[in-house]
């Protein structure tokens, strides 16, 4: 049987892809993603689980101080634990790729 994955067109393949930015393909970030959808039922509740955690376990920094563009990257926000918005949604949107949800 082929998964879901195999089957998405092209055009949307790239919004389930690691990328620069997405880097959902590290350790321990992976980890992190298994960690908060444990006891999820299916990708749906999953997703929300994602939603939840990034929205009230990384906090919100008003003033980042960012040296370069590697700061912006998924695994350096889980890492900080804190990030702006954008970083926020950088770090959403990987986790929600990694469970096969497209996100750009």
């Amino acid at each position: 049987m082929k998964r879901e994955r195999d089957m998405i067109s092209e055009n949307i393949r790239q919004y389930l892809e690691p990328d620069f930015y997405m880097d959902f393909d590290r350790p321990e970030i992976a980890e992190k993603v298994a960690e908060i959808t444990a006891g999820a039922l299916n990708r749906r509740k999953a997703g929300i689980a994602l939603f939840n955690f990034v929205r009230d376990r990384i906090v919100y920094n008003f003033a980042p101080d960012l040296k370069d563009a590697s700061e912006m990257k998924a695994s350096e926000t889980l890492k900080r634990g804190n990030g702006f918005c954008t970083q926020k949604a950088i770090l959403l949107a990987a986790m929600m790729r990694s469970i096969d949800i497209p996100s750009g």
